[in-house]
């Protein structure tokens, strides 16, 4: 989610709940993606509602989604991803290169023209990224972007911090800017946790696609992450998963969203920001959003950054 705008105080009359006749409320902005059968325009606030530990949140506005957006591609290089010849099931890795590719080409070829795109792609301590270009030039860089190896070895995943280095290459933040990030979804190499990334997306506005590959290898256990965790990434900052490469040997909770990858980038045409006026927030907190079941809105699903981050009084 955006950086917190403004805080302001709102004078209220007071109620029968006894409320304070003096509320603090701070201006934030989330991005939201509306799922529904039927075409999402002319969604308003009055088919919305919002509220954070019981209190409303007054919807003020909804922006229409973004005339163009920047993309950045986070290519996980490591040896999971790829393999290392020689090795066992080298060929099989070799075969999910293949899917990797397909999966990256499909993905690119679904973005609008007239917005841009720039690779990462990491293994190891090792990076090598490229400046944002168009559609058409970005899809020209994919050969040499799956072709780059950093050196002799099994290389780690630093998973986390490599988005992190995704985020800051999108700096300054623009509306509509997305990370997609082609990955196994293990780490066991980065020096960020996974909460510090969330609240990073969440503070800036940057949700997360996830395109999650099942990968043949067998993983080393020490600091490895949960594929789960990687789909939790994408909910949390309003982003999707799709899955590609075959069986996932993961049971994902209840209720979680995957998609197809032909789907995933299509999603964002029905990308809204909501401006929006909360009480103040202490800590991160979860907050709920639903479509208002008297109005239209009630036929929509909702993906939307699951916590709040902390905005207090000013004075």
């Amino acid at each position: 989610m955006k950086a917190i705008l403004s805080c302001l105080v709102v004078v209220a009359s007071l109620s029968n709940s006894g409320q304070l006749a003096a509320q603090a409320s701070c201006r934030i902005s989330v991005p939201v993606i509306a799922l529904a059968s039927a075409p999402t325009d002319g969604l308003t606030a009055n088919d919305l509602r919002a509220t954070v530990k019981g209190n409303e949140i007054t919807i003020e506005e909804i922006n229409p989604p973004p005339a163009s957006r920047r993309f950045v591609f986070v290519n996980d290089r490591s040896g999971s991803m790829v393999g290392v010849r020689n090795t066992p099931d080298s060929l099989a890795r070799y075969d999910l290169n293949r899917i990797v590719r397909q999966d990256v080409e499909e993905a690119l070829d679904a973005i609008p023209i007239g917005d841009s795109v720039a690779f990462l792609a990491f293994s190891g301590k090792g990076s090598t990224r490229t400046n944002f270009a168009s559609q058409a030039a970005a899809r020209a860089e994919i050969p040499s972007i799956l072709a780059w190896w950093p050196g002799k070895g099994i290389h780690k995943t630093p998973l986390w911090d490599n988005i992190e280095i995704a985020l800051q290459m999108l700096g300054p933040h623009e509306a509509g800017d997305v990370i997609v990030v082609v990955s196994d979804g293990r780490d066991n190499m980065s020096k960020l946790s996974m909460n510090k990334i969330e609240n990073d997306l969440l503070r800036i506005g940057v949700p997360v696609l996830a395109i999650l590959i099942a990968s043949p290898s067998t993983p080393t256990p020490d600091r490895l992450t949960d594929p789960r965790d990687f789909v939790r990434l994408a909910e949390v900052t309003g982003g999707a998963t799709a899955t590609a490469g075959g069986r996932l040997d993961t049971a994902f909770p209840s209720g979680t969203l995957l998609f197809r990858r032909t789907q995933l980038i299509s999603l964002l045409a029905h990308q809204y920001e909501l401006e929006m006026k909360t009480p103040p927030i202490q800590k991160r907190e979860k907050w709920e959003f639903k479509p208002n079941p008297t109005s239209a809105g009630g036929r929509l699903n909702l993906l939307y950054p699951r916590y709040l981050l902390p905005c207090t009084e000013t004075h």
